[in-house]
């Protein structure tokens, strides 16, 4: 099995680790995970569980390398996106095979060929990704509100029917009432 784990900076091109099955691709920029909107964020637990980690050997590497793992606030909670597991593993993978954090981090630092965004430009991609879920949220409510007005005059017709059918049974009741008297 591979996994493909996102990584940036020096290692830009796909290529396969010595003596690992994982294909690093690129590593996620802040721009990118800033973006992250239909997947969930994680707590350090999460990733730490995801990442199949021991606990104080992630927390240290977090320590490490939080700047490479595009970290969030979100209230009190420091919150990191789905690629983050794959990052830590990968990481704690090379820190078993012998790498130190100097070279690891080589890696991991983006090269000057590499256009960075400045960070008004990370905001207005977050904003504009914001908007846009925002407007899709809009048109699923709109969808769903013709739906609910197309439901509502479904019941108030079937509602109808129940009280002509009522009435009809009704009236029959009432006839099978009379013959049963005219019998007797």
């Amino acid at each position: 099995m591979v996994t493909k784990i996102p990584i940036s900076g020096r290692l830009r091109r796909c290529l396969t680790l010595p003596g690992l099955d994982i294909v690093a691709s690129y590593f996620p920029s802040r721009a990118e995970d800033m973006s992250v909107e239909t997947e969930k964020w994680l707590t350090l637990s999460e990733v730490i569980h995801k990442a199949n980690l021991d606990a104080s050997e992630a927390r240290r590497l977090v320590g490490k390398f939080s700047r490479f793992l595009a970290a969030r606030n979100f209230g009190d909670i420091t919150k990191y996106p789905p690629t983050a597991a794959d990052a830590l593993s990968l990481i704690s993978h090379l820190c078993r095979q012998g790498w130190n954090t100097r070279e690891i981090m080589e890696i991991l630092i983006p090269t000057d060929h590499q256009e960075v965004p400045s960070f008004p430009e990370q905001l207005r991609q977050e904003l504009g990704a914001l908007l846009e879920a925002q407007n899709q949220a809009y048109q699923s409510m709109l969808a769903t509100f013709e739906m609910v007005e197309d439901l509502i005059s479904d019941v108030v017709a079937v509602t109808a029917r129940l009280a002509a059918a009522e009435k009809e049974i009704q009236a029959q009741r009432t006839l099978l009432a009379q013959f049963n008297t005219r019998e007797i």
